[in-house]
Order: structure tokens, then C-alpha cells, then sequence
């Protein structure tokens, strides 16, 4: 189960490039629970940011 969260973590991060508020709709959780999460599998923001040019 730890590693699907992880997963899904991954993909809705990659898909909003980033963007918290983004991945918090996709994902449908609130801020704080997102961040824990994100603690918790040791995911950063920074790692799905997109270059933007």
C-alpha cells in the first residue's frame, strides 16, 4: 500500500509539474495531508518542477 501512495504521489506531482495546488486537486487531499505525505515517502517539489521558458 506504502508504494502505491508513493506512486500516486509521483504521478500527480509529475503531472502538475510541481505545482502543489495542482496535485493537491488531482490528488484530492488538503495541503497538510499532501505535505505529510510527501514527508513521509521523502518527495520533494523541487524534483517535478518544470523548466519554464
Amino acid at each position: 500500500m506504502e508504494a502505491y501512495e508513493a506512486q500516486c504521489l509521483r504521478l500527480a506531482l509529475a503531472r502538475s509539474g510541481g505545482e502543489i495546488k495542482t496535485a493537491m486537486s488531482l490528488l484530492q487531499l488538503p495541503r497538510r495531508t499532501l505535505n505529510e505525505k510527501m514527508q513521509r515517502h521523502g518527495l520533494a517539489r523541487g524534483e517535478f518542477l518544470r523548466d519554464e521558458e
